[in-house]
């Protein structure tokens, strides 16, 4: 059982697109027009099958594969946790991705003071020239706690979510003022977001794992903070204020 790409775009998105090795933070990432190559390694921290470097013969294959026993590294730091099993045992390994992954969000958190209507629009630009799309129609607007819920949301998505709807009034009044020149640009924007979640739906994503994936979407693939704090800032909105997330 192979990592999925979902839990792969979690786990780069949680790193900030950079290894997770404090002496390291090599960025492992290429960035191109609204697409994202991720060069790092899903690296397991419990080994992935009998033989391998910290293998727990009582962990489900689902459980070996999942984010929270993976760690984003170089190929280089990769060799060097296998290679040196006593100097990184599973509950180092733990510590050193959750002191990456608070720097992240302290970082994403600081971002927020910086998200204005140009960061904005520099991300909301690929939705412009959208084409126009019928309003969906079959969705009653649910509170956020029904949705988080009916999608099986976990408290990590829970935690993203609530620090994006830090920005919700930067981002209402930017979508305000789009539409007194653009009158259909939230609209467009909205139906967007509506279609990719039907895909992603669709294609059996749930979770978490969609969460990620819609975050990906929203922030155009880019894993710097700022923009991914920009993408999450728009997805918390909709999400808030809109139908998306209503399966």
């Amino acid at each position: 059982m192979a990592v999925s790409y979902p839990t792969k775009i979690a786990l780069a998105s949680q790193s900030a697109g950079e290894c997770a090795m404090p002496s390291c933070e090599t960025p492992l990432f290429l960035s191109g027009p609204g697409t994202t190559r991720i060069l790092g390694e899903a690296a397991h921290i419990a080994g992935d099958k009998p033989g391998s470097p910290r293998y727990d013969p009582d962990m489900t294959p689902e459980a070996r594969n999942a984010v929270d026993n993976l760690i984003y590294l170089c190929p280089n730091c990769h060799k060097r946790i296998d290679r040196s099993v006593e100097e990184y045992p599973e509950a180092r390994l733990h510590e050193l991705k959750a002191k990456r992954a608070q720097a992240v969000d302290d970082a994403l958190r600081a971002a927020i003071l910086t998200v204005g209507f140009p960061e904005l629009d520099e991300v909301t630009q690929a939705f412009h020239d959208s084409p126009h799309a019928p309003a969906v129609s079959d969705f009653a607007l649910r509170p956020p706690e029904e949705k988080l819920r009916l999608n099986s949301l976990g408290n990590r998505s829970r935690v993203l979510i609530t620090m994006g709807l830090s920005a919700a009034r930067e981002v209402g009044s930017f979508l305000e003022s789009k539409s007194r020149t653009d009158p259909e640009f939230t609209h467009r924007l909205k139906n967007r977001f509506l279609e990719e979640y039907s895909r992603l739906y669709g294609e059996g994503h749930r979770g978490d794992d969609l969460f990620s994936l819609m975050c990906h979407f929203a922030s155009r693939g880019h894993l710097v903070p700022l923009q991914q704090m920009v993408g999450l800032a728009v997805l918390s909105y909709l999400f808030e204020s809109c139908e998306v997330f209503e399966k």
